[in-house]
């Protein structure tokens, strides 16, 4: 039994000659058929002058293919006349009244010669003919016929109702006589797959990343302003201390904070603990519009006001000594300076506070007006915290507010996320399910790097990602041996920065350190070089601040195998 395409019950065709055809093709012919019903084609053609192309549109009743070739089938239904004299056809129509129809056999061959073109410049270009026997025939379901063929046709390529019963049988004979070859070539492995090809085509529509992350990011931006608005409501208790897994909108509720004590003229003071951090927060903070504020890291702070106030900072050049120096001794001279500089803040928001070192509070709090009574917003997540062995300390009086749900990345990374953290962060019910985080393993460096190309590639050249949408992540700096994507300027022909400020204005997909990426966030992440923690030079808090940093694609591209906690 031979395959009807589309694939219906041929019983269900709403044209009785062409349901009657349709059921005897598929039951007389064998299962290394098939048979195409009413297949549409549009091709352009010239006009008579040849100066201007046009459309011109047509249907083939059916196509069979077989092992031994094409044909096409005009089916002609009802009681068809034809006048020898003037070549003219008619169909008899319910009211009596005859009707002129297209000569079927120029109507067939017509259809036969248009697909055969469409199949030979889709599939075989630069051929001047098919490699395979092809023709076509009329059937006349509801008629005998006698007489001799009309001109333009053959009593072998004309078949009535007597020949429904064999039709399958009679149809592959004729597809042989088509043949201009002695022994001709079979329908066959890779020659019948590009004849399908040539008939069906291979149009895809190709959803686009960019359209589908816009859709997600609008529903993810909705939840945001939901987290923001359950926060006004703290805004009577003037110490508050907002803790939540990443993704949860600290950041972006912290901004909120800002915006809100800004509206109330007060002066603000805005810290966090990683740089990069602090040059995005100031451009969607101007000074322009937010004249009383001022955006800094804890180090960064510590340098302005012993400068401001003439007290020496002197950075050791050892690695430890210099953590060392900016664990205690740089908040010590903070706190010399803040007694030589007549400036306070009436309000202290802190972000990344999980970072933030005990002894850091003291001058943060004598930089408040109304110093351990001020108004102070501390937001963390004790699970990002960088120093995996340093207690978390918050100064005394305030109320802790917890937002336990993720809003930032979709689903799918969410989840990731919990079994990175080993618990569950919860979702909203209305975000976004979003594409599977992609985790392999790829041992060699350069291959890795060339996987990230890769996925680059298809991301901004196919997906038509911005490079701002895109971040690489690595444990290493560009100089450490380990670093699979060093001396790259380019990634798969898209232009690569290391300046966030440069990434975020379109320049180039950001190439970054985890570490150094942490509060920040993309839409697309390629998290490489990566692997087991171990809990030294790359911790479980690494993996998880790199990954929850993506908010809708995530690819790892790990050095081993990465072994997750269940959630």
């Amino acid at each position: 039994m031979a395959r009807l395409i589309p694939e219906t019950n041929p019983d269900e065709i709403p044209l009785k000659p062409e349901r009657d055809v349709a059921c005897a093709l598929v039951q007389t012919l064998p299962d290394d058929c098939l048979v195409y019903h009413s297949l549409p084609w549009l091709r352009p053609e010239r006009n008579d002058r040849g100066t201007k192309l046009y459309l011109r549109e047509g249907e083939a009743d059916f196509v069979i293919l077989s092992p031994l070739g094409l044909l096409v089938l005009e089916v002609k239904g009802g009681e068809v006349r034809y006048e020898a004299p003037t070549r003219r056809w008619y169909r008899l129509l319910e009211s009596g009244l005859y009707k002129d129809i297209r000569d079927p056999f120029e109507q067939a061959s017509d259809n036969m010669y248009t697909l055969t073109k469409m199949i030979r410049e889709r599939e075989f270009p630069g051929r001047d003919t098919l490699p395979f026997s092809y023709g076509f025939a009329v059937v006349f379901p509801d008629c005998r016929w006698d007489g001799t063929p009309p001109p333009g046709a053959d009593r072998s390529v004309i078949l009535d109702a007597d020949d429904l019963s064999e039709l399958g049988p009679k149809l592959l004979g004729l597809t042989s006589l088509w043949s201009h070859r002695a022994e001709p070539t079979r329908l066959e492995g890779v020659t019948w797959h590009k004849v399908r090809s040539g008939l069906a085509g291979t149009f895809r529509l190709l959803p686009l990343l960019d359209r589908q992350l816009a859709e997600q990011e609008e529903r993810l931006v909705q939840l945001t302003d939901m987290q923001s608005v359950a926060l006004e409501g703290l805004y009577a208790n003037e110490r508050i201390v907002v803790f939540g897994p990443a993704g949860s909108g600290k950041t972006m509720l912290a901004v909120a904070t800002v915006k809100h004590l800004n509206a109330q003229s007060k002066r603000v003071l805005f810290l966090c603990f990683n740089r990069s951090l602090a040059e995005w927060l100031q451009e969607v903070l101007p000074s322009e519009g937010f004249p009383r504020m001022t955006v800094n890291t804890f180090n960064g702070l510590c340098a302005d006001w012993c400068r401001r106030a003439r007290i020496p900072f002197r950075v050791p050049d050892s690695a430890l000594e210099r953590a060392e120096f900016f664990r205690i001794t740089a908040a010590e001279i903070l706190g010399q300076a803040v007694d030589l500089i007549d400036e306070r803040f009436d309000a202290v928001v802190v972000d990344e506070a999980q970072d933030f070192e005990p002894d850091w509070w003291l001058p943060i709090e004598w930089l408040n007006v109304n110093t351990e009574e001020g108004s102070l917003y501390i937001f963390h997540d004790p699970k990002q915290n960088l120093f995996v062995n340093k207690p978390l300390f918050f100064p005394a009086g305030a109320i802790r507010y917890e937002l336990p749900m993720n809003c930032r990345n979709t689903r799918r990374i969410a989840r990731l996320c919990s079994r990175i953290r080993g618990a569950d962060i919860p979702s909203f019910p209305r975000a976004p399910e979003g594409v599977e985080p992609e985790i392999s393993t790829i041992v060699d460096r350069e291959r890795r790097a060339q996987a990230v190309e890769r996925r680059v590639r298809e991301w901004v050249r196919r997906g038509r990602l911005s490079p701002s949408q895109v971040a690489v992540l690595s444990p290493y700096k560009a100089e450490n041996p380990g670093f699979s994507l060093r001396g790259m300027s380019s990634l798969g022909g898209v232009p690569v920065t290391t300046d966030p400020r440069r990434w975020r204005v379109g320049d180039g997909v950001l190439v970054a350190t985890i570490r150094s990426f942490k509060g920040l966030e993309a839409d697309a992440v390629i998290l490489t070089d990566v692997g087991q923690p171990d809990e030294t030079k790359f911790t479980t808090s690494d993996l998880y601040v790199a990954c929850s940093r993506a908010k809708h694609l995530l690819t790892v591209f790990a050095t081993d195998s990465i072994q997750f906690e269940r959630s």
